[in-house]
Formats: structure tokens, sequence, C-alpha cells
């Protein structure tokens, strides 16, 4: 089972910004905040005005705040791999919420960060790094390139994870089989 997401909907010409903010007042609101509703449940928050549609993944005060420019950090939004923007509500839908897309970013592609007690989902271009990569490591063959603030710590992180899970970089490592040029 996958935990639950919320949309966040305002109507055309309303910023999502606002919605964004409406969600940190719910954190704080003392009856309805999120330790005494759904909400504490909750993992990933979209937001939306129907034209532009961001993503962010759910954290604890110190990290779910606005910063003196109110940006929200981190807000994505979603992209393919050639990284055109899915911006308007029903395309976002139709890419990222399908059941087993939604269950497989939330389950493989999101991180918690146990000593700060922080959340943190992989932006778009970080999730196709990571499918590339394991399925380099499966082809026996790759490299990993990327530039200065890119992610590559959580990419790597998040590689190795995932084919360690799998089996199939132990299984490789112990038979000598993998060269990653």
């Amino acid at each position: 089972m996958t935990q639950p997401e919320i949309i966040e909907l305002k109507t055309l010409g309303i910023s999502p910004r606002h919605a964004m903010e409406q969600i940190v007042e719910y954190k704080h609101d003392p009856g309805n905040g999120y330790t005494k509703t759904l909400l504490c449940f909750m993992q990933l928050f979209i937001v939306s005005n129907r034209d532009r549609t961001f993503y962010f993944a759910k954290n604890n005060a110190r990290h779910f705040a606005f910063n003196a420019d109110e940006r929200f950090l981190p807000v994505y939004e979603y992209a393919d791999e050639e990284n055109r923007k899915f911006t308007r509500l029903h395309a976002f839908a139709d890419a990222f919420l399908k059941k087993c897309d939604l269950g497989r970013t939330i389950s493989r592609y999101m991180v918690l960060i146990a000593s700060e007690q922080k959340l943190m989902i992989m932006r778009p271009y970080q999730v196709y790094a990571v499918k590339h990569m394991v399925t380099c490591i499966d082809d026996d063959n790759g490299y990993i390139w990327h530039t200065t603030g890119s992610g590559k710590t959580l990419t790597s992180f998040m590689a190795a994870t995932l084919t360690t899970l799998s089996g199939t970089l132990l299984l490789k490592l112990l038979s000598g089989e993998l060269i990653i040029n």
C-alpha cells in the first residue's frame, strides 16, 4: 500500500505558491494540524492552479518553511527524460499520478534522512539517472557524469540502494563481473 498524497488546487490566476502557504498553515493549525488529522500520513503534496503544477515532500517544521524569497524548497515540476515539463494539471496527472508510477516514486525515489528527520524526493532528472545507472549495472557497463550541485550523492546512493536490494550489484561484485568505465 502506498502512502497518500494531497492535491491542493487553486483556481486559474491564483499562484500555486498560495496553495503551498496554505499547506504550511495546515501544519501549524493547533486544532487540525498534522498530528490530529489524516495529514499526518501524507508523504507527498501536489499544488496546482491547473496551468502550473508542483510537487514536494512533506517535512517537519525545520525543513518545511518559506525562505526570505518566499520560495518553498524543495519544490519540483515533473519532467520527462528530455526535461520537458508537465506543468498543466491533467498532463501532470497522466504522467505522474498513475498508480504504479506514484507508488514507485514514493517507495524508490524518496529518502528519509533519519538524523535530520528530513524526507527528500528526487528531482525528475535524478530519477532518470538512477534508472539508467541500474540498467548500466545490469548490462555490465556504464559511467556516471554529473555536474556540480546536480545531486550526485543522492543519485548514487539511490542507485546503489536499488541495485543492492535487487541483488544485482552484490552478485556482480561477488562474481567479479562488474566493470564500470
